[in-house]
């Protein structure tokens, strides 16, 4: 399902950033008259009947100018939709670096006896967002390679390497099956959409 009003904002993001970015505008943005120019077709751009309902913010700032160019609803809070990801990734590449790779880790407090585990079995998950069906296939063969035919035990799926808070406190409270109102998990089976 897609959500359409996301997807919108997202466009409109998109489209208004690289139009605001365009180097044309940058120095038109020198005198007031640019500056007025560009809030004028802003305005027209957001005045697309797609965005009726006004559930949208912007706050274009400059940094050659030292002031806000265009503003509205900017203190509006939204679900930032697919936009989060680009300071996701960027802060993701910052303090993780980009050899950093997820683990699943699977864990035992008993003993193989026999091809049958006498004890709990542990899938301990670190936030991997592509631990997907294919992905617990392969740590499912491994374990049949040790071999394991059998587990006597419980199977016990950890998600405590994030806290455990779940939802954002702003989100729905009564959320519907949409993959994006998914709670957060540290065991984020599928996209965290499993039920």
């Amino acid at each position: 399902m897609i959500n359409t009003n996301s997807t919108i904002r997202s466009i409109v993001f998109v489209f208004v950033i690289s139009f605001a970015l365009h180097p044309t505008f940058s120095l038109a943005w020198k005198n007031e008259e640019g500056v007025s120019n560009f809030r004028k077709s802003v305005t027209k751009i957001l005045s697309n009947t797609c965005l009726r309902k006004n559930n949208y913010g912007i706050k274009i700032y400059s940094l050659d100018l030292g002031e806000t160019l265009y503003e509205i609803r900017s203190k509006k809070l939204l679900i930032p939709a697919s936009n989060s990801k680009i300071l996701t990734t960027a802060a993701a590449l910052k303090f993780l670096g980009s050899n950093y790779r997820f683990a699943t880790r699977i864990y035992t407090d008993g003993i193989l006896e026999n091809e049958t585990l006498k004890g709990n079995l542990y899938i301990k998950g670190s936030g991997d967002p592509k631990l997907v069906t294919e992905q617990l296939w392969l740590i499912v063969n491994e374990l049949r390679n040790l071999p394991v035919k059998r587990i006597e035990g419980n199977i016990i799926a950890d998600d405590t390497f994030f806290d455990n808070q779940k939802r954002i406190k702003t989100w729905a409270k009564n959320p519907g099956a949409q993959a994006y109102e998914a709670p957060l998990g540290a065991l984020s089976f599928n996209f965290n959409t499993v039920k």
